[in-house]
């Protein structure tokens, strides 16, 4: 995941940067979930904050909730 000089969120896809846009749907919703999922071991890594997520990827395919869980 990058960003351009603008801000726009870009993947890379076969080597080259392909912005978030051009992504196809669950791409694109993976692409998300890995930056929320990225700001949010960045503020628990501080110690002061505590995160608690409930079936949060319910609505997630189960190589999608795979990927997510790291197995």
């Amino acid at each position: 995941v990058a960003a351009d000089d603008r801000g726009n969120l870009q993947a890379q896809t076969g080597g080259r940067l392909t912005p978030a846009a051009a992504l196809p749907v669950a791409d694109r919703d993976l692409l998300f979930i890995a930056l929320k999922l990225g700001f949010m071991e960045a503020a628990l890594a501080e110690g002061k904050a505590v995160a608690y997520v409930e079936d949060c990827f319910a609505g997630l395919s189960d190589g999608a909730r795979r990927l997510v869980l790291g197995s």
